[in-house]
């Protein structure tokens, strides 16, 4: 993770396995850091009230995530149009 991450950041949860492939993408929210181990996020991946720890090492900041809700438009508009 070469981003500093903050509550509210919008994330990618990229888990290796001990090959080092990526065996899984999850987007989340930072709910919060950690105030007792410098490398953990609690991050929701989910719509409820539950938030993982996650590895800072397995989360990357969402650079574009000001334009999540015009991508996801866009997601549905092609879903319709494809019918």
């Amino acid at each position: 993770m070469n981003e500093e991450l903050k509550p509210g950041d919008l994330v990618i949860y990229t888990p290796t396995s001990y090959s080092g492939e990526v065996y899984e993408y999850k987007i989340g929210v930072v709910k919060s850091l950690s105030m007792f181990e410098s490398d953990v996020a609690f991050v929701y991946y989910h719509t409820g009230d539950t938030a993982s720890g996650t590895r800072l090492g397995d989360l990357h900041k969402i650079e574009n995530a000001f334009a999540i809700h015009a991508i996801l438009q866009k997601q549905e508009d092609i879903k319709h149009v494809n019918k």
